[in-house]
């Protein structure tokens, strides 16, 4: 209804939109914007996984690239009936790039999203005077994806290493920051090799870091 798209067309948070998209709770409209890339590919890929049923995934994912995008052509895609499944999705990957002109030429899907559909728009930065973006933020489920802040860090390292099932340990916290920096990917790839260097065990100790890391 209305109402509930209204109701969800504020900016959320990354964290929240992803409990949304885990739940299968999937709007027809969503808006990826901001600089921070890795939770935004990440997002991206869950809500993939749980739009598209990867056996009729060949037909029913388009990912298109503002560069060479043939607007009546992505319409179409968007507007076109799923094949063998319940819904289609169409992402077009950096919508700051488009020429005003040919923006504009999406706002009746953005203002009209087809049911059968899930349509995810991506962009770096944009400017809100625009007409496209104004609807993006009106319509759609708008997530901001920015890096985050210095002191942001140490709790983004203890969230992501939970995420591969770890505890790690402050001293180790402070050192792989101190070490790798704030760099989300950067550290997200040290991450991944500790959950590697400490499988069979729970926790990531200073140590680890050290020994990993090269701190």
């Amino acid at each position: 209804t209305m109402t509930k798209r209204q109701k969800r067309s504020s900016v959320i948070a990354p964290a929240q939109v992803l409990t949304r998209i885990r739940q299968g709770d999937l709007s027809p409209l969503y808006f990826f914007h901001g600089t921070e890339d890795l939770e935004k590919e990440e997002v991206l890929k869950a809500l993939i996984d749980a739009a598209v049923d990867p056996a009729t995934r060949a037909f029913n994912l388009d990912v298109l690239h503002a560069e060479d995008l043939d607007v009546a052509d992505a319409v179409n895609r968007a507007s076109a009936f799923p094949m063998m499944a319940a819904r289609r999705m169409v992402v077009i990957k950096r919508v700051e790039r488009l020429v005003e002109l040919t923006a504009d030429e999406l706002l009746p899907l953005i203002q009209a999203p087809p049911e059968t559909t899930v349509l995810a728009l991506t962009a770096e930065t944009f400017d809100g005077r625009k007409k496209l973006f104004a609807h993006l933020r009106k319509c759609a489920v708008s997530v901001e994806f920015r890096p985050p802040y210095e002191n942001e860090i140490p709790e983004w390292i203890r969230r992501r290493a939970e995420s591969t099932g770890k505890r790690i340990e402050p001293e180790a916290v402070h050192l792989l920051h101190i070490s790798v920096g704030a760099q989300p990917r950067d550290l997200a790839n040290e991450l991944e090799k500790l959950a590697v260097h400490t499988v069979g065990r729970k926790t990531i100790t200073r140590d680890d870091v050290e020994q990993v890391v090269g701190a």
